[in-house]
């Protein structure tokens, strides 16, 4: 066997979510050893989230580095496979310098990335807002950097790829980790859940267009980053009527695949007598008839079943959440499909499916030839078990 035992490294709270993506009840069941090694009381310890309990899993909350350094010093003599699940930044520069120092076998999920503004852009905007905190966290980003490209810090050994473009959510200098380490193609977690469900029997017995909700109005993410959202009082019943006049014009219905956060939907339906279904998003995707969305990652189910995507904003969207807007205009363009305002008495126009654009998409974001047909479960475990 190739790795014994398997350490992830996070500063998040095992919660279960990451439990299922890290594939942990399966290695075990393999008869791999996994350890969750909690970081979070070492870079956010005012801020420690509860965790769900797990009976089959080590979890250590480490609380400073020397015990880190305990922990990895004395380990086993078994082959261990350490999995930061941690961008490379100044930040954690330190972490990257102990797994380097002890010549830890490193591995790293390079999945999730999505399309992203053009970097210049992003430059721009950052320096209309120059702040020394910003010109100081700059340059030590810069350091971090250096010492990677001189190779005196060792990001990756193994890495697990999703899409071609996946390696940029490994933060600094990733370009250095694709070419010094081995490739894996894998897929993102999105993509197994939709080879695994694309077969599914509909859960909805007529026609439909299923709208991806982001709970835009009350979004926590909003709210944490104190970024200006949407007056409910207006956004939902401006949806609710562009949604009347889908359903007149193509005769179908409209059902609202909710945001898995959206707990006021449990108290009061903002979206009337339509229904307001959770946890089923890839099967409501997979088998409507088209797709409505702002700016949702499940927009990635649309792409993987081939379903034409209305992208929605409105001029109060424009407004108030510029940023935000720009990223719906983006997806929009990445995919070619058509961009309309939900709050003005526009013509509902749907651009064809640009095939390629969606095939580009794909292999650019989400999986790989060699991956597609595969779960990221079964190539993960085979290439641990591997002699």
């Amino acid at each position: 066997m190739r790795f014994q035992k398997v350490v992830y490294l996070s500063y998040l709270p095992l919660r279960r979510k990451i439990y299922q993506d890290l594939y942990i009840a399966e290695l075990q069941k393999e008869g791999i050893e996994v350890e969750y090694w909690d970081l979070t009381d070492i870079y956010w310890k005012d801020s420690r989230e509860k965790y769900d309990i797990f009976d089959d899993v080590c979890v250590c909350e480490i609380k400073s580095f020397a015990e880190l350094e305990r922990k990895i010093k004395n380990r086993k003599e078994i082959s261990i496979l350490y999995i930061p699940l941690v961008s490379y930044t100044y930040n954690v520069l330190k972490l990257y310098k102990l797994l380097t120092h002890y010549k830890c076998s490193i591995g790293r999920f390079a999945r999730g990335m999505i399309p992203a503004p053009e970097g210049g852009t992003v430059v721009w905007k950052q320096l209309k807002k120059i702040t020394l905190k910003k010109v100081r966290n700059h340059f030590l980003n810069y350091l971090a950097v250096k010492a990677k490209c001189k190779r005196k810090i060792n990001t990756c050994d193994y890495m697990f790829l999703a899409g071609s473009k996946g390696y940029k959510t490994l933060g600094l200098a990733s370009n250095i980790d694709l070419n010094f380490s081995q490739i894996i193609d894998i897929n993102t977690v999105d993509y197994d859940t939709y080879v695994e469900k694309r077969s599914s029997s509909p859960l909805i017995d007529q026609r439909y267009a299923v709208f991806l909700d982001e709970y835009l109005p009350f979004h926590p993410d909003f709210e944490m980053l104190n970024m200006p959202t949407l007056k409910e009082d207006e956004y939902y019943p401006q949806l609710n009527t562009f949604f009347d006049r889908i359903e007149k014009k193509y005769n179908l219905k409209v059902v609202i695949a909710a945001h898995p956060k959206a707990k006021l939907y449990h108290v009061k339906n903002p979206y009337g007598e339509r229904q307001v279904i959770f946890n089923e998003t890839c099967n409501l995707v997979v088998n409507a008839d088209f797709v409505m969305a702002h700016n949702s990652t499940a927009i990635e189910y649309a792409v993987m079943a081939n379903k034409a995507v209305l992208f929605l904003h409105s001029q109060e969207l424009i407004n108030k959440m510029p940023v935000y807007d720009s990223l719906i205009q983006l997806y929009a363009r990445e995919l070619a499909q058509s961009l309309i305002k939900f709050d003005c008495e526009e013509d509902i126009n749907f651009s064809d499916i640009d095939k390629e654009k969606y095939k580009i998409f794909l292999y650019n974001y989400l999986t790989s030839e060699t991956s597609k047909d595969k779960l990221t479960r079964d190539i993960f475990l085979s290439f641990l078990k591997q002699e």
